[in-house]
Order: C-alpha cells, then sequence, then structure tokens
C-alpha cells in the first residue's frame, strides 16, 4: 500500500513544486512591473520638464526672418527625439542645436538630459527583469540579476526568490533526466539477461519517483 501511495503522491508533488515556482515567478514579475511603470512615469515627467527647457532656450534665442527655419528645423528635431523616448538622440540633438546657436547652456537642459540617460537606463533593466520573468528564462533573468548587482540597482527580495526557485526547478530537471537515462540502461540491460525481477524492481522504483 505504501508503495502504490508514494507512486501516487510523487506527480502530485511534482506539479505541487511547479505550481510554487510559477507562482513566485509571477509574484516577482508583478513587484518588477510595477517599478517599471513608477519608473516609466519618472521619465515622461523628466521629458516634459526638459521640454519646458528647450522650449525657454528657443525664448531666448533671437533669430531674424532668414534663420526662422533653421529654428523651425531644430524645433522640430528637439520634438521627435523627446516624443521618440530616446535619451541619448535627445542628447545629440540638443549638442547640435547647441553649436547652432541654441543657449541650451542658460537653461537646466544638460543637467536634466544627464538625469534622463540615467533613469532610462534603469527603465530599461525592470523591463529587461520583466521579460525575462514573463519568459520564466532562467538564464535571461540571471543576467540581468547579476547586471544588477554590477550597477549596484537593489532588486526586489521577488527576484531573488524566483531565480532561486527556477534554479532549484532546473537541478531536479537535471537530476530526473539523469535519473531516467540510467533506468532505462538499467531496464536494457536486465532485459537483455532475461532478470525478471531486476526489471520489476527498477518498475517499483521508477514508479515511486514517478518516473514514466
Amino acid at each position: 500500500a505504501s508503495e502504490h501511495g508514494s507512486s501516487a503522491d510523487a506527480p502530485e508533488l511534482a506539479r505541487s513544486h511547479e505550481e510554487k515556482v510559477t507562482e513566485k515567478v509571477q509574484a516577482a514579475e508583478l513587484k518588477v512591473r510595477e517599478l517599471l511603470a513608477q519608473q516609466a512615469q519618472l521619465c515622461r515627467g523628466l521629458r516634459r520638464s526638459l521640454e519646458d527647457e528647450l522650449r525657454a532656450a528657443f525664448g531666448i534665442l533671437q533669430c531674424d526672418d532668414a534663420s526662422r527655419g533653421q529654428v523651425e528645423e531644430l524645433r522640430a528635431a528637439l520634438q521627435a527625439a523627446l516624443d521618440g523616448g530616446d535619451g541619448e538622440k535627445v542628447s545629440a540633438e540638443v549638442a547640435r542645436a547647441e553649436r547652432l546657436g541654441l543657449p541650451v547652456g542658460q537653461t537646466k537642459t544638460k543637467d536634466l538630459i544627464a538625469r534622463l540617460q540615467q533613469e532610462e537606463e534603469l527603465e530599461g533593466h525592470w523591463q529587461c527583469l520583466a521579460s525575462a520573468l514573463e519568459e520564466a528564462d532562467r538564464f535571461a533573468l540571471d543576467f540581468w540579476h547579476e547586471e544588477a548587482d554590477v550597477q549596484k540597482i537593489q532588486v526586489p527580495l521577488e527576484v531573488r526568490e524566483a531565480l532561486h526557485a527556477l534554479k532549484a526547478e532546473e537541478e531536479a530537471r537535471l537530476e530526473r533526466w539523469e535519473y531516467e537515462t540510467e533506468l532505462a540502461a538499467r531496464a536494457a540491460a536486465a532485459y537483455e539477461r532475461g532478470d525478471v525481477e531486476a526489471l520489476r524492481g527498477l518498475v517499483i522504483d521508477a514508479m515511486a519517483r514517478g518516473a514514466d
């Protein structure tokens, strides 16, 4: 009776473990997406502030009719870069505008760009972590977790727990594969020599472990 009980329980225990891993990964993804939403909101606010500073710079700029077309082209290029949500592109366009005479040095533009680039990098990191968790990709999650440590980014405890659970699941899967490979080899050898008792023992052991 105990043999039958253990063999029946094994698949249920495996399913229960998989469900717990899934729960941990989903909890971590939810937490990271909350942080991602907060970070995205912060970046949007910085872009709005940057727009205000650039508007102030254009207000200071003195231009005549001959240069008005160039000024409008600069304004359009800067707005396109801001709308694109790419701090590097914004920085490049601002540098070009400054070379052409836009007085960005009289505003907080450069400080805001530096802050925006820093915050966009963090936003990108949260996005990569969220994607890794959504796909339950242990390798990607491990990589971005290590990157967070290198960059001194404080990662939520839920992410560490999810990574640990995925690693444990992978180790268990590998152990199960090694066992089943060995079991198949032993079964083949027992069959070749006609050892019925050995085959019976292998079947009982496999059932107890929940192997196919």
